[in-house]
């Protein structure tokens, strides 16, 4: 099958001869041309749009009790098991001493291999491994800065 848009291979002028000028084009109508073509495309998106919204109301409509009742089982049947995951992640966070934000596990054994797993690396980091600041650094005390209205007092003979 053959593409409209793709050049068909015809009679061709020789390489070496000039080919003919083309005709000036007016970028400006080409560009109203598929500004125009674009402005259609998005108002059959649009209208495609609200087929599908009208389409899924419909299947909606057109279930049948018993389906409607599975469906919500499903959902809520979901919606416990995520409860139960994250109640084990606050549980093992609480038994363990660990942040809940660092444990990814959804079942218990999974949830309590991490914390141990952190729990280890967090005793190899020992605070011995870090230098401790020294917070005398700096000015020590000495003699303080001279007063300038002392010395103004001084120099005026007072």
């Amino acid at each position: 099958m053959t593409d409209p848009n793709v050049p068909q291979n015809g009679p061709q002028a020789p390489s070496g001869a000039p080919a003919e000028p083309a005709a000036p084009v007016d970028w400006q109508k080409e560009a109203e041309k598929w500004k125009a073509l674009s402005r259609q495309n998005e108002d059959r998106a649009k209208a495609n749009a609200g087929a599908a919204d009208e389409l899924a109301q419909i299947k909606e409509a057109q279930l049948s009790a018993e389906q409607k009742a599975q469906k919500a089982a499903e959902k809520a049947v979901a919606e416990a098991n995520s409860a139960r995951a994250e109640l084990a992640r606050y549980r093992v966070a609480a038994a363990k001493s660990v942040p809940v934000e660092l444990l990814t596990g959804t079942d218990e054994a999974t949830l309590n291999a991490q914390a141990d797993a952190l729990l280890a690396f967090a005793g190899q980091q020992s605070p011995a491994n870090f230098p401790v600041p020294d917070l005398g650094q700096g000015n020590r005390g000495g003699t303080p800065p001279p007063d300038p209205n002392a010395w103004l007092r001084r120099m005026a003979g007072r």
